[in-house]
């Protein structure tokens, strides 16, 4: 089977993206990626190795997103600036940290409703009492 570009033809980076990739690439791309590595001196041991301390990495990065947590004084900035901050910017983004911030992006939710409410009530009561 061939690839574009052939598998003989990349870098050792792009081959062991291969590798890592599994789920990625057709059985085929991946026998030839690890045969490639293999003629250019690198074991199957080291191209082993080399993906399960790749998913290691991933696996840890993960539950450290995961766990990641606003402290109380960045709910409250968040809570009684973000919504000034999002209308002056045009931007929603600083309540989202991004993909994988599970305590994090719930948080950032809770804070822009929080400061929907205080910024409407601090509105109200302007209205009403000025």
């Amino acid at each position: 089977m061939e690839f574009d570009p052939p598998i003989k033809e990349r870098s050792d980076k792009e081959l062991f993206e291969i590798i890592e990739n599994r789920d990625d690439w057709e059985p085929e791309a991946l026998n030839q990626a690890q045969s490639e590595l293999i003629e250019r001196g690198v074991s199957i041991g080291k191209q082993n190795n080399r993906s399960r301390s790749k998913r290691k990495f991933e696996s840890r990065v993960s539950k450290i997103k995961a766990s990641s947590r606003y402290s109380t004084l960045e709910m409250v900035l968040l809570v009684t600036l973000g919504i000034p901050f999002c209308l002056f910017f045009s931007d929603l983004e600083i309540f989202w940290p991004g993909e994988g911030f599970k305590t994090k992006n719930r948080q950032g939710i809770l804070a822009l409703l929080l400061g929907i409410l205080f910024w409407g009530l601090l509105l109200y009561l302007v209205v009403v009492f000025f």
